[in-house]
């Protein structure tokens, strides 16, 4: 089982510049803040917690005499520091601080000479901490704790992570609210799934990161029951080219530029990113969301920044209904959490997934569904929490049609309603309803390689336009288009190519004489930015092949054919 920082299989993309006593890279004043500022963070000054909200950190290693970091640090409250005894009896002497599972001691630093390498785990509490101070201010190490668990060998060549796992299930040992996982790769074996399941039934939230695998795929733990899986957005609110993306997705948060400590120095920092920034900012507000209320489940906790999100999806159209709700805003999750009653107010149309609340107030409602992009439909999930379901009626309608009507006792736990758009509407015949309803939907995504173009198209017509189909948007990754253009005999097919903008050297354009891709047909390839030179075919057939990875992706291309003697 090999698990890496931000990425499954590779050494961690994040880069930035380091700020500490020697260097005159960032001044205080000037540190750019935009990642946090996104988020919406209230000031919370004035509340009090009604106890610690403990997260632990699964990660590489940590600083903890950073400045940031040492007033946060969970101390086992079952061990006394450093008197050589396991006094909580769990097979870890001395275990007051936090734990190196990989080293079997209680030294969770970077290894001497190796803070350059040993990084993440300290740059994920910053990250986290941030957040935290943002919200409470001077006071916010009275209100959380952060339990470092170190699962990289202080000996390793390279940091991948061989014992996540295992230091997940040391965290669970000491019974945090919060676990933060910004790392995935791998596949789980049953022991590890038992691990996340344990966690999930002790009631712990997990926040993980999707992967940094520029694929349409969310790596473990992140893809397993019960964690929160989050992917990465730049200062545009765009996908980062690396962050994985998938149904699976429950939300985005900024992956670049983000400011986090630096274990150097005790006052070193600098800008990280990745989905592991992304999963440290996330876990930030649902440690917030936790000090507001204890007493939430996990599942609580997610549907309050779930339904509040931001949605991102109309800057994102190749990836519409694969970025989860969208990117947090804390300020709203926070009213969501706190005010049951009045949940529907949060509704936004044009987010791909959420829940419709139905309470004791609401007689009569109706919502809208109509999030960006194009859907095979949305699937529902309905949860009646009482006895009196044959007295409310749900009506699901696909685009104007009427699909399904029918009393919440009578339908089925859950439905598909097809189309992109969906309306939903909500009756009672009884005067008072006590038990509420909840409606949870979620777009079915199409596929997206065929988002703009797909299969074949055939003209024959004597001249015309033939483009990727993307228009205004980037073409989709990972498409096998094709155009057959048919001529009569005697006369050939001429192409002037009037826009281009593919990935170099990946993304290509294919002219073929005749009607297949056999490689001794082909009559010229482009990929790059240059607007190719116009192309005569040598016989009355011409076929278009347009190919792309599964990475990079542009603006696309557009040129006109016409039929010549």
């Amino acid at each position: 089982m090999i698990i890496s920082l931000c990425i499954s299989g590779f050494i961690c993309t994040i880069t930035g510049q380091i700020s500490g006593p020697d260097s005159s890279q960032v001044s205080a004043s000037k540190l750019n803040y935009w990642a946090y500022d996104l988020l919406d963070l209230p000031d919370l000054r004035g509340d009090l917690p009604g106890r610690p909200i403990i997260i632990a950190v699964v990660d590489d290693a940590f600083r903890l005499s950073h400045k940031d970091i040492k007033d946060f640090v969970y101390q086992n409250p079952g061990e006394t520091r450093n008197n050589h005894i396991d006094d909580d009896g769990n097979g870890k002497r001395d275990d007051s601080r936090g734990w190196d599972i990989s080293d079997n001691d209680n030294d969770v630093s970077p290894p001497a000479g190796r803070g350059n390498e040993y990084f993440h785990g300290t740059f994920i509490c910053g990250s986290i901490i941030t957040i935290l101070e943002r919200c409470y201010g001077k006071n916010a190490s009275r209100y959380f704790k952060i339990l470092p668990v170190k699962v990289l060998s202080d000996h390793a060549d390279i940091p991948f992570l061989q014992n996540g796992y295992m230091g997940i299930e040391y965290a669970i040992g000491q019974n945090p609210d919060i676990i933060c996982c910004a790392w995935s790769g791998g596949e789980p074996t049953g022991t590890h799934r038992d691990i996340i399941e344990t966690a999930h039934n002790k009631g712990i939230a997990i926040i993980g990161s999707a992967g940094n695998y520029y694929s349409e795929r969310v790596d473990a733990p992140s893809n397993l029951e019960g964690v929160l899986s989050v992917a990465g957005i730049d200062t545009i609110l765009r996908k980062t080219n690396e962050s994985n993306f998938g149904s699976r997705v429950d939300m985005v948060a900024p992956a670049v530029k983000v400011r986090g400590s630096y274990p150097l120095a005790d006052n070193a920092y600098f800008y990280g990113g990745g989905t592991s920034g992304a999963t440290a900012l996330v876990t930030g507000c649902v440690a917030v969301l936790k000090s507001v209320n204890p007493g939430a489940s996990p599942q609580e906790l997610y549907d309050a920044l779930i339904n509040t999100s931001v949605p991102v999806d109309d800057q994102n159209l190749s990836y519409c209904g694969k970025l989860g709700a969208g990117f947090p805003d804390l300020s709203e999750a926070i009213d969501y959490l706190r005010d049951p009653e009045n949940r529907n107010t949060h509704f936004n149309p044009v987010r791909p997934e959420g829940k419709l609340s139905i309470n004791s107030k609401l007689s009569n409602g109706s919502w809208d569904i109509a999030p960006a992009g194009a859907y095979d439909g949305f699937n529902f999930r309905i949860i009646s929490h009482g006895k009196s379901s044959l007295n409310q009626s749900l009506s699901f309608y696909a685009g104007d049609s009427l699909w399904i009507k029918a009393s919440i006792g009578e339908l089925p736990p859950e439905l598909f309603v097809p189309g992109d758009k969906i309306h939903v509407e909500y009756k009672r015949t009884r005067r008072w309803i006590r038990n509420p309803v909840e409606v949870g939907y979620s777009a079915l995504t199409i596929d997206s390689t065929r988002l703009y173009c797909g299969d074949i198209q055939y003209y024959t017509i004597p001249e015309g336009e033939i483009t990727d189909g993307s228009f205004a948007n980037d073409y989709a990754n990972g498409c096998s288009c094709k155009w057959q253009i048919i001529a009569p005999e005697g006369k050939r097919i001429t192409f002037e190519f009037v826009e281009f903008d593919t990935q170099p050297n990946t993304d290509f354009v294919y002219l073929f004489d005749g009607e297949s891709t056999i490689p001794g047909n082909i009559i010229a390839k482009f990929s790059g930015t240059h607007t190719p030179p116009e192309v005569t075919s040598r016989t009355n057939k011409a076929l278009i092949w347009f190919v792309t990875d599964s990475t990079v992706t542009g603006e696309g291309w557009k040129l006109f054919y016409r039929i010549v003697d």
